[in-house]
């Protein structure tokens, strides 16, 4: 009797200790899966921050699109974008002119030539805020390749005209150029009708 009252004991003692050794387990457990929550918390946390970091941008598209104006896009928007809330071309428009797939910034003005104006013009291929008006290039924005199709300007000075651009910023008028080592009056004087800003 005194042995079944043992083993009795002994096994009540083993479900027990079981019970307990689970209920342990469980309660370690328990923090990998709150920090877990917390990590994937802060990422929803983190991409909503980065989402409401994205700044709007304004610009003004004019020419041939069916809707000439001033567009509210959000930072790192392309040109195909600014075209369609400008309705898209016109037939007359000269699609080849423009590279849809570039970046807008802030304060673009973005021209969307007639076939024949950019034939006459020679505009060919340049990105939407390397020239503003027609014939103008913009040297705020111009690349190196476009600022060397002004009269005077070789691969020396359009470089020049980089490397300020990148210490000082823009150019707050077109006789700033003048700013530049090697550009004076003189050769002011044979690009001031062919520049903006």
């Amino acid at each position: 009797m005194r042995r079944n009252n043992k083993a009795i004991l002994f096994a009540c003692f083993a479900i027990f200790a079981g019970l307990l050794h689970s209920c342990t387990m469980d309660k370690e457990s328990e923090p990998v899966i709150i920090e877990q929550k917390n990590k994937e918390q802060n990422t929803s946390e983190e991409e909503t921050l980065k989402e409401s970091e994205v700044s709007p941008i304004c610009i003004f598209v004019t020419g041939c699109v069916k809707n000439p104006g001033v567009y509210e896009l959000l930072e790192g928007a392309r040109l195909y974008e600014a075209i369609e809330l400008a309705g898209g071309f016109t037939e007359e428009a000269s699609q080849d002119c423009l590279n849809l797939a570039a970046y807008v910034k802030d304060g673009d003005k973005i021209t969307v030539y007639s076939k024949e104006e950019a034939e006459k013009s020679s505009i060919g291929s340049m990105g939407p805020s390397e020239m503003t008006d027609k014939g103008y290039v913009n040297i705020n924005t111009a690349d190196k390749k476009t600022l060397m199709t002004l009269p005077g300007i070789g691969e020396a000075k359009a470089d020049a005209i980089l490397s300020y651009r990148e210490e000082y910023g823009r150019f707050s008028s077109i006789e700033d150029i003048m700013n530049i080592s090697g550009i004076k009056q003189g050769a002011f004087d044979k690009i001031k009708s062919l520049i903006t800003i």
